[in-house]
């Protein structure tokens, strides 16, 4: 093929037995479950149509490639200069559905330092790697042995990646016909790619050409573009500095793939200040603010490709030290998390402070540090007696109360544990889950219910009889006025006729007997609120207390 854009279709690639290499500069499998999702639903869309023209089958858009150097295979091996995502993803689709040969042929370049073999990891998912998956049919216990199989692999970042969009591919396909299947399989054939093959020959070319797109009409996140510039052969760093660099990288990009360590920084899954992960500590290292971001998100890659990169990786990679010791240092995670969930974290800058984290650690002692913090903390919530808050504060100040709360208890226990060398921390100790915080809906309920019946379905006020048989079967006040008003009948017409009667009776009764039920008039009062995900609050309907922590208990366990 020539240099010009040329339309190919998938099962010509394949028949050429094309063979594709991902260079050092090229990032690994990122794709998360949402991009595969859209793509399958894509190509489910697609009306396939199985004639020879161009115009059949769906557009995969570019792909570009530089044809290797020294090519012994009859120009049948080229260097992917941008469209690895699609390539791999297609591939690991097609893998699913069928048995025989494989779509492509990949080589990694990264490979070669040692290790497992990305394209052999590719070419054994369905059989080998990712075998459990193909027996389950809830999402939720596929996404259990997901986890399972990361964890009992020892996998890379990019095998992670890769083993969750098989997750997401099982579950598109697991109530698919076999017919159905085989439809979508001829879909990725017929699938169009446009075919840029550039000129040049050489890594430092292919590293050239791979920041050139960027200018075109093809996209590559600012991370892929810093990843290039640090491991383009053609820069003076040196191959064991590069190599260390990769190794970095990889690991930067695995810590910031945790939910637990983005979160403590970010409220946001898909942040307006980082497309990719990663560009939110390139970002904050570069000093570019979310409104330069927003215009052009290549702002730190324009800082950096004319500039000293051994200097800035330096930099770089001193942040990225700080984070992880804030992450892996209980007070300093609960503390800097909960001044990003109440909004005073602009990337890595305390806004009330107008002070930048890493910074400020750097110049503080562990304990002076964590003072700071504290001191950040008490300054944004301005909180007085906390006796005097109740739900007519409204739910965003009732939840930020409730979470550090939850945080001071959780500390308070790591402190105790602390004093008890006995103990060993990492096991016993829990974080707080700041990633709940926003993935999940969460309600200020109250505790013991208010006084007032507000039932008005019959369903609903036998269902709370039947709660109060269950909770207080051993209380004999309490079953008393259940027997005095036939609550024991089979006729369910003279149940509901007394039941108003029966809920004051009851609700009197708990007041007078339990020190802990909350008195008359001060229900609102925070001493009877709490702070539950949504779905757990919506099963309490108007139960009474023991139903409520039962509930919670079930829900927890």
């Amino acid at each position: 093929m020539d240099s010009d854009n040329n339309i190919i279709k998938v099962s010509e690639i394949r028949n050429k037995n094309y063979k594709f290499i991902i260079p050092y500069f090229q990032r690994g499998y990122k794709w998360r479950p949402e991009e595969v999702g859209m793509l399958l639903n894509d190509l489910d869309k697609y009306e396939a149509n199985e004639s020879d023209k161009n115009e059949s089958g769906y557009f995969m858009q570019v792909l570009s490639v530089k044809e290797k150097e020294n090519n012994e295979k009859s120009g049948n091996e080229f260097v992917v200069i941008d469209g690895q995502q699609r390539l791999t993803t297609l591939h690991i689709i097609y893998e699913y559905l069928r048995n025989d040969k494989p779509l492509f042929e990949f080589e990694f370049e990264r490979d070669a330092d040692g290790g497992k073999s990305r394209n052999d990891f590719l070419n054994c998912l369905k059989e080998e790697v990712c075998k459990p998956l193909l027996f389950l049919v809830d999402d939720l216990a596929m996404d259990n042995a997901i986890d399972n199989i990361v964890a009992n692999n020892n996998c890379s970042i990019d095998e992670v990646f890769i083993i969750r969009a098989c997750g997401e591919i099982f579950k598109f396909f697991k109530e698919m016909t076999d017919d159905d299947k085989d439809k979508f399989a001829r879909k990725i054939e017929n699938a169009r790619f446009i075919w840029h093959e550039v000129g040049g020959s050489g890594s430092e070319d292919g590293h050239k050409i791979f920041e050139n797109l960027n200018s075109g009409k093809i996209q590559l996140s600012n991370a892929d573009l810093i990843r290039a510039l640090f491991l383009n052969p053609g820069n003076d760093l040196g191959d064991l500095k590069r190599y260390q660099i990769t190794a970095g990288l990889e690991e930067m990009e695995s810590m910031f793939a945790l939910d637990r360590f983005w979160y403590m920084f970010n409220r946001t899954k898909d942040d307006s200040n980082c497309k990719a992960r990663l560009d939110f500590l390139y970002n904050a290292v570069f000093g570019i603010k979310k409104e330069d971001y927003i215009t052009d998100d290549r702002q730190a890659f324009f800082k950096l490709k004319d500039s000293n990169l051994l200097e800035w990786w330096g930099k770089i990679r001193s942040a990225y030290n700080v984070m992880v010791e804030l992450h892996e240092d209980p007070f300093a995670y609960h503390y800097v998390g909960f001044l990003n969930y109440i909004g005073c974290l602009d990337g890595l800058v305390l806004e009330n402070r107008n002070e930048d984290l890493i910074e400020a650690r750097k110049e503080r002692s562990k304990e002076g540090f964590k003072e700071f913090l504290k001191d950040a903390i008490r300054t944004k919530m301005n909180l007085h007696d906390i006796s005097e808050y109740g739900y007519d504060n409204g739910p965003k100040v009732l939840r930020q109360i409730f979470v550090l709360h939850n945080i001071e208890t959780i500390l308070g226990k790591y402190s105790d544990l602390q004093k008890n060398s006995g103990y060993d921390l990492e096991a016993a100790f829990e974080y707080f889950p700041f990633d709940l915080l926003y993935k999940e809906s969460f309600d200020i309920e109250h505790i013991n219910s208010q006084t007032e019946n507000s039932l008005t379905k019959d369903d609903d006020k036998m269902a709370w009889l039947d709660s109060v048989k269950n909770d207080y079967k051993d209380d004999a006040d309490i079953k008393e006025i259940l027997d005095d008003n036939c609550c024991d009948s089979d006729k369910a017409e003279e149940v509901i006729e007394n039941f108003d009667k029966v809920y004051l009776e009851i609700m009197d009764v708990l007041r007078k007997k339990y020190s802990d039920w909350i008195s008359e008039g001060n229900e609102n009062g925070i001493g009877n609120l709490v702070l539950l995900d949504s779905v757990t609050n919506r099963s309490f309907k108007n139960s009474l207390f023991p139903r409520k922590r039962s509930i919670i208990l079930e829900n927890k366990d």
